[in-house]
């Protein structure tokens, strides 16, 4: 399956010296990391990433290095809050969260149009009833007024 981290060269130069850890925990925790990270940025990039942008290995290593160490150590996977706490200010978390709210932006990688909610209704005429919210039916006024305006210019 498909991971943002290299897995040999995390286990080599990421994971602490020494450590006899079973390859399938780390491998296993980079596949998990790759579906969060592609899940959590979906609607905001077009993932998965052709290319590994450097931003995006590093959150990948941080959650594939917390995730094999609670496989290892307790037999389980951490819990979000878990996460952020062994993390601390560089939560693989709320860089994604970063990401997603173009707090920061990943370089050299387009962001996607906005959709749904976050779609700014500026300059749009409403001609609906303001009143009337249970009915929800165009208002004759609102409509006459809206083709004044656009008649003027």
């Amino acid at each position: 399956m498909a991971t943002y981290t290299d897995v040999n060269a995390f286990r080599r130069d990421v994971w602490p010296a020494g450590a006899n850890v079973d390859l399938k925990f780390v491998q296993y925790a980079a596949e998990l990391s790759f579906d969060v990270i592609n899940a959590s940025l979906d609607k905001v990039y077009s993932v998965p990433f052709a290319t590994t942008p450097g931003i995006i290995e590093k959150i990948s290593d941080m959650l594939s290095r917390v995730v094999a160490e609670w496989l290892v150590s307790r037999g389980r996977l951490p819990t979000v809050g878990e996460v952020e706490t062994q993390t601390g200010m560089l939560s693989p978390f709320k860089m994604l969260e970063a990401l997603r709210m173009g707090e920061m932006d990943i370089p050299g990688e387009t962001r996607k149009a906005a959709t749904g909610a976050s779609v700014n209704t500026a300059d749009y005429m409403h001609i609906f009833d303001y009143d009337s919210a249970f009915g929800h039916v165009p208002d004759p006024d609102w409509i006459t007024e809206a083709e004044d305006r656009r008649s003027q210019g």
